[in-house]
């Protein structure tokens, strides 16, 4: 791996950041903001990890990582849902995520919310994403 003193997990989020903003071409924020009416951005809210040893003296771990990531808009709802089909479309064998031994990507849930006040209108959709990977010294 590219950087054996981060968790894998941190390698993967950043190349699912890549992924969002070099192939989605959508704004990656580290906060909710609003202030644009088209533009779709994007925010990774939470990452959490689950471990299982493969064998009983196995240094080798697997491991289940959810990841939410929010995609939100003023007024684009298409954008919005557009994005979130388009990030679950992306696969293990993607050249970014080769590296990591990841045996599944999968969406386990998505939801979408709408804020209808005047001042702060938007529409904010969230799904979460599974990953299943192996885990080596």
């Amino acid at each position: 791996m590219a950087n054996s003193s981060n968790l894998p997990r941190i390698l993967i989020k950043r190349a699912l950041e890549k992924i969002i903003t070099s192939e989605l071409n959508i704004k990656l924020v580290d906060q909710f903001k609003v202030g644009n009416k088209r533009d779709v951005q994007a925010w990774i809210i939470n990452m959490t990890e689950e471990y299982e040893r493969v064998q009983l003296n196995s240094r080798t771990l697997r491991a289940n990582l959810s990841i939410t990531i929010d995609f939100f808009s003023e007024i684009n709802e298409t954008g919005v849902h557009q994005a979130i089909m388009d990030l679950i479309r992306v696969g293990p064998e993607h050249n970014l995520l080769k590296e990591f031994r990841i045996s599944l990507i999968a969406p386990s849930s998505s939801e979408t919310q709408y804020n209808t006040e005047a001042t702060e209108g938007a529409v904010m959709a969230r799904v979460v994403l599974q990953i299943n990977y192996l885990m080596k010294d």
